[in-house]
């Protein structure tokens, strides 16, 4: 049977709509009503009441991204005379103070971010209604679902479907993960997946053309100690299952991986004995090549595939802190070739392949102050493809070591977060710049709401950034948050 109270300020609202005339509404109003009541319970009883309504959550928070007008969902819920509870959301009117700034579903209560500001919305049922705030925000992280396994020094992958793969890792302690694990950016949620056929983290992902993701090297346990590994997988959104491919041929981990024009992938120094080589992964055959050697040896450095198909790579760990010296390959002969050096050496730092084909580099490890400490770095700058040359720009408003990079979608770079060790132990950071190309300066933006190091940070299709745990109070977490 439906609510009488309801259906009573329903036959109301309907009234007060289609009638002109004070007699002839007062008249309707009272045969109305009398019907409404007499067809719900009968007789004088009317049942219980509505007595007050709650929106939540209260105070409401939309976010708007670079490219995407976000909406979040408001609930009612009324409270009646004899003390239950309904949800009450499709049966309210909603309204907002502000449409220029956001939007209400009228009969559903789905705000919709239009521009950053405030606002206010309304839930009514008859002449009980309530109120809450709503801010429309920009440049803030709000917490998302946790994934299901505390996991730092992983990998994250956005599918094809514009889901994201998070494998690997580990939860700390020594120890390594085999466990992956899907995010659902329309659902807000993490899902398990078929997990990997060796555990490991610090190892490479890449997204191939086939849709498929090639896992290679990184760091597993063997002989009661970390060992670097050679095996690689490979995992298949559609069945939700990893199969192991060839293996390297260098065990490795601190390498870099990246995808070339023609499908195959170039995997590029490490650590230790890797440091100098390169080898090349073709999806067709499942098989390793070596390629030309780098000519200067890295661990911690950056790889980035320029407009015109060779691959930059610049810095990493040297003999006395971050080196200055960049090469880049041309995999149409498979060799090095020394380009412009750094204005500073740097390690552990990040390169953003900008829109207009510039390469940012910024922040990072310098030189070694002694044994046990490399300096951090503010620094930042850019090369030039065209010119094969490296000039300065703005530095961040704070040191950043092992951060995230993010290209956003209009053209700006987010970087969050990371660690480094320090003189007094390790820190983690909180702290979150944007870097605007056009001007060559850096802003802050807001911060983690704690410091985290050895995240994953990853372009959604909403244009919203998905960061991924990493460790949290040096201890590895399952938290995640989204950048709006």
């Amino acid at each position: 049977m439906p609510n009488p109270y309801l259906v009573h300020q329903a036959t109301l609202r309907i009234v007060q709509l289609t009638l002109g005339t004070r007699s002839i509404r007062h008249f309707l109003v009272l045969v109305l009503v009398t019907a409404a009541l007499t067809a719900c319970g009968g007789g004088g009883s009317s049942g219980p009441t509505l007595e007050s309504i709650a929106i939540t959550p209260n105070p409401a928070l939309v976010g708007i991204s670079a490219s995407t007008n976000l909406s979040t969902q408001l609930t009612a819920t009324g409270t009646y005379s004899d003390g239950t509870t309904e949800n009450v959301t499709s049966g309210a009117i909603w309204t907002s103070s502000a449409p220029t700034i956001a939007t209400i579903g009228p009969t559903t209560g789905v705000a919709t971010a239009v521009t950053p500001g405030a606002t206010t919305i309304k839930a009514a049922i008859g002449m009980i209604s309530a109120i809450a705030p709503l801010s429309v925000v920009t440049g803030v992280w709000e917490p998302t679902d946790s994934m299901t396994t505390a996991r730092a020094d992983h990998t994250a992958t956005l599918l094809p479907n514009g889901t994201v793969l998070v494998a690997g890792g580990s939860p700390g302690g020594g120890d390594y993960l085999s466990s992956a694990e899907i995010y659902n950016p329309v659902a807000g949620t993490w899902a398990a997946t078929g997990g990997l056929t060796t555990s490991r983290a610090n190892q490479t992902a890449t997204l191939l053309q086939n849709g498929t993701v090639l896992v290679a090297g990184g760091l597993g346990a063997g002989n009661d100690m970390s060992v670097s590994l050679a095996s690689a997988e490979i995992y298949n959104p559609a069945t939700g299952t990893w199969t192991p491919t060839g293996s390297l041929t260098t065990p490795r981990y601190g390498h870099t991986a990246t995808l070339l024009p023609n499908g195959t992938v170039l995997v590029a120094g490490g650590n230790l004995g890797a440091a100098f080589s390169a080898e090349i992964y073709d999806p067709a055959t499942g098989t390793w090549t070596p390629t030309g050697n780098l000519t200067t040896p890295r661990e911690g450095h950056t790889a980035t595939l320029l407009p015109n198909g060779t691959v930059l790579v610049a810095g990493g760990l040297g003999g006395t802190g971050g080196t200055t010296s960049a090469e880049l390959y041309d995999p149409a002969t498979g060799t090095w070739t020394p380009t412009a050096s750094m204005a500073t050496g740097r390690s552990s730092h990040t390169a953003t392949l900008l829109s207009d084909g510039i390469v940012l580099v910024a922040g990072g490890y310098g030189a070694s102050v002694d044994v046990d400490y490399m300096a951090p770095l503010a620094s930042a700058e850019l090369y030039n493809p065209a010119t094969g040359t490296w000039t300065p720009t703005g530095s961040l408003t704070t040191i950043f070591v092992s951060q995230t990079a993010t290209l956003l979608p209009d053209g700006t770079v987010l970087v969050a977060g990371g660690g480094y060790s320090a003189p007094n132990g390790f820190s983690s950071l909180a702290n979150a710049n944007l870097y605007d190309p056009v001007a060559g300066t850096w802003t802050l933006t807001g911060s983690f709401p704690t410091g985290r190091s050895q995240h994953t940070a990853t372009l959604l299709p909403n244009g919203t950034v998905l960061v991924a745990a990493g460790y949290v109070y040096n201890q590895a977490s399952a938290t995640a948050l989204i950048y709006y």
